[in-house]
């Protein structure tokens, strides 16, 4: 039986935090754990189970309750944690119980928003501190030990949730870590239409961040509308003075449940303005009952509130005329039109679908977790051939992948193109993979790590699958330092007996391994590539030009053998001079031996070019030129049977796998033979077409789909 403890910062107010950890509680039969309870919050007899209180009360000052907090949750839990086998934390002083070995527990932390007086509301809550001491201690010092407790406990989740979208964005700006949205409970069965009385109502807190002292001021000029406020707080007095003498405006202090319900179901309109809000339950509870909001542009009441729908949204940084503005427009008539829309909208946040998606997250043991190396995917990094396939990879398994695995994309970086709950920043910027992969998987403990790119972290799991496009290095070491020879070595010394299975893309691939490193040949799987996606506007251009050209793509480097294809070129172009050389692709190991070559007449160098430029390119070439002495795929001879272009190559096991009879093959070092090839293909138009007609074929058989479904299997493989 999974028992289950929720550790919760403190009862204090009646607020929507502490609803939730209720009915979490009573979803889950689960215990509760909290610093103190007071009076002002939800009595104790709603608690459904266990209830433990750890002190007695809210010490005077913060920095004690801060420090207190810490020592209670840390010490205080220490035996109690053990007993239970899923711990789910709300708050953040709660996480310092977190700080302590709970490997084998399941740990999820609810973040309702992250510490924000250290992050984005530092400035203000600076400025509004009178005293000099404690602006020093508090926030000058007081800031960074909070921020690394806070990044401490946070970084001991095996998952993090937060209450909204909103949320999920500042976790990421302030602590680099992704999370999922499951949005909170909101009872909206509680709240009902009774009717639509004259007044406006607002029962957020009173505290400085709702701003209901705006909202005051605004009916301060309307003294035909009623506004009533059904709240408490630390900002109460303030707000008490704004309304005396303005009988329009009603504070009636915190009400019982049964007495809010009243208030909202009569209401002609709810009105809440925070900064910022974290979600915002006020809307939905609004708009359970039919009741439109009046709120504002920020936060997460954008994702609540449908302008012109469900309520009104005046501008984020607003004048006190923009509430004024609000208020007359949502009149009687207006507010009953909108009631069906905010019912509906109400529905999607309701306490039946909260518990559907916390059981769906918690009870996910059966689940595969399979982690990703997504660094090769992120947008700053300039794509090759091992990009292509990861971002391939990437896009098809997260489009692909059943219920019963649960994917996490490891990058240093967001990837706009992948779902940001799915995403894990890991941020550390050198040593990515040795030291921030390895972390990540001592932490998260992933059944299967799947590697599509270069070296493995590390630490790897039990179960590690992980990409080989090519061994070249072994064929010819002459084209790679010194440095890279060792470390490409040793990698593939480490993936021999660490990874389960490899994945390559050729058949050429495979034999190297088994017969130059004796990899056992079960552990290879030969899987092919899809079909590069071409990015351009130009559709089945005319290839008769009067500037014809030969397009190469690739690393300019030794062992794509670039000076022999520019000597071969040379060759040919003193029988046709009006024929270009057009070389696509960054320097790489050789550039400099390869420099004086670039001179020759009619060789261009454009260097790297973006994937648009680059299929311009291809739809204008004439013919491909790809004679590398060694390659692990052949991305750019698929591109250029898409394009409809003949290709001239190297007779190398890999490209005769992929081109066979669609290209004219020649030895890499035989330069008359590649010039004959130029030559023939540039005058034979039967030839040509033969050649486009074959390639055309070929493309038939790569296929990402087709890929991505024999990955999954090894990747569920017992």
């Amino acid at each position: 039986m999974n028992k289950i403890l929720i550790i919760h910062d403190r009862f204090q107010f009646r607020g929507g935090a502490e609803r939730l950890v209720l009915d979490l509680a009573n979803i889950l039969h689960a215990d509760i754990v909290t610093e103190f309870w007071t009076e002002t919050t939800y009595p104790r007899s709603e608690v459904p189970h266990g209830l433990t209180v750890l002190d007695t009360s809210e010490p005077h000052m913060m920095v004690f309750r801060y420090f207190r907090a810490q020592w209670n949750f840390w010490w205080k839990t220490r035996k109690l944690i053990q007993k239970y086998d899923t711990i789910i934390f709300s708050g953040n002083n709660c996480l310092a119980a977190a700080l302590r070995p709970l490997s084998q527990k399941q740990t999820i932390y609810y973040c309702h928003t992250p510490v924000r007086y250290v992050y984005d509301l530092l400035a203000m809550r600076r400025k509004a501190e009178p005293s000099l001491l404690k602006r020093i201690f508090y926030y000058d010092i007081g800031k960074y030990l909070i921020r690394f407790f806070y990044r401490l406990g946070l970084a001991r989740m095996k998952t993090v949730v937060t209450n909204s979208k909103n949320v999920q964005d500042r976790l990421v700006r302030f602590c680099h870590t992704q999370s999922l949205v499951v949005y909170p409970p909101i009872h909206t069965e509680r709240f009902a239409w009774k009717g639509q009385q004259d007044f406006y109502l607002s029962y957020a807190r009173l505290d400085a961040l709702k701003r209901v002292d705006d909202i005051v001021r605004a009916f301060q000029n309307m003294s035909d509308k009623k506004l009533v406020i059904a709240s408490g707080g630390e900002d109460a007095e303030h707000v008490a003075e704004l309304a005396k003498g303005f009988p329009n405006i009603k504070l009636v202090g915190w009400v019982e449940d049964e007495q809010l319900k009243d208030l909202v179901g009569n209401c002609l309109a709810t009105i809440y303005i925070p900064v910022d809000e974290d979600f915002g339950m006020t809307p939905v509870e609004s708009m359970a009952a039919g009741k439109p909001c009046i709120g504002v542009n920020d936060g997460g009441l954008c994702e609540t509130i449908i302008p012109e729908k469900t309520g009104i949204l005046i501008p984020k940084t607003y004048q006190i005329e923009d509430i004024i503005k609000a208020v007359q427009s949502m009149t009687p008539e207006r507010a009953m039109l909108m009631r069906a829309d905010c019912e509906e909208q109400a529905e999607h946040f309701s306490l039946e679908r909260f518990a559907k998606n916390i059981h769906a997250l918690i009870y996910t043991k059966d689940k595969t977790h399979i982690a990703i190396d997504a660094s090769r995917s992120i947008e700053s990094v300039q794509k090759t051939g091992v990009e292509v396939v990861s971002d391939a990879l990437l896009t098809n398994l997260e489009r692909m992948r059943p219920d019963t695995i649960n994917l996490t994309f490891y990058t240093p970086k967001m990837i706009s193109w992948l779902p940001k709950n799915l995403q894990q920043i890991i941020s550390h910027h050198k040593f990515w993979t040795i030291l921030g992969l390895s972390f990540a998987m001592l932490r998260d403990k992933p059944h299967v790590l799947f590697v599509p790119v270069h070296a493995l972290p590390f630490f790897c799991p039990k179960k590690t699958i992980r990409v080989i496009h090519d061994v070249s290095f072994l064929r010819t070491p002459e084209a790679y330092c010194l440095r890279e020879q060792l470390y490409m070595r040793m990698d593939l010394l480490r993936a021999k007996y660490i990874c389960s299975d490899v994945i390559v893309p050729t058949e050429a691939v495979k034999n190297d391994l088994i017969h130059l490193l004796h990899w056992p040949q079960e552990k290879i799987v030969v899987t092919g590539w899809g079909i590069p996606e071409i990015k351009t506007t130009l559709h089945n251009p005319s290839k008769e030009q009067t500037n014809p050209f030969i397009l190469f793509i690739g690393r300019i480097e030794e062992k794509k053998n670039v000076a022999n294809l520019i000597q071969a070129f040379a060759l040919f172009h003193k029988t046709h001079p009006h024929w270009k050389l057009i070389l696509v692709g960054k320097p790489g190991y050789g550039f400099e031996q390869i420099i004086p070559l670039l001179e020759t007449p009619g060789v261009e160098h454009l260097g790297y070019v973006s994937e648009e430029k680059k299929s311009e390119l291809l739809y204008s070439a004439s013919m491909l030129a790809l004679i590398s002495y060694e390659e692990g795929f052949a991305f750019p001879m698929l591109e250029a049977f898409q394009a409809h272009i003949p290709v001239i190559a190297s007779a190398i096991p890999t490209l005769m796998e992929i081109g066979e009879d669609a290209v004219l093959f020649a030895d890499p070092n035989d330069i008359a033979t590649l010039a004959s090839n130029m030559k023939r293909v540039a005058d034979d138009e039967l030839l040509r077409e033969q050649l486009v007609t074959r390639g055309s074929e070929k493309l038939k058989k790569y296929s990402w789909e087709k890929v991505t479904e024999q990955i999954l299997k090894i990747l569920l493989k017992k």
